[in-house]
């Protein structure tokens, strides 16, 4: 039973992927650099390696100049 319930998790994750609407055909490219520091962001700049295009993904609600909130959102 445990093979068919595997086989139906593949089947629905495939079709999920297949609604999915997409602007670029490609698939992803594992080789794309991947960066998680502000400053590993800085140097691949300087060096050139930065690529042209680039996503960021930021969580602005844990930016906090206060310690309490700061704290709350590092332990949930």
């Amino acid at each position: 039973m445990g093979g068919q319930r595997s086989e139906v998790s593949k089947r629905q994750s495939a079709k999920q992927t297949a609604d999915r609407p997409t602007t670029d055909p490609r698939p992803p490219n594992p080789d794309f650099p991947k960066f998680r520091t502000t400053h590993e962001m800085i140097k691949a700049i300087e060096e050139g390696r930065f690529p042209e295009k680039a996503m960021i993904t930021i969580h602005p609600q844990r930016w906090h100049d206060r310690a309490v909130p700061w704290v709350k959102e590092l332990v949930w």
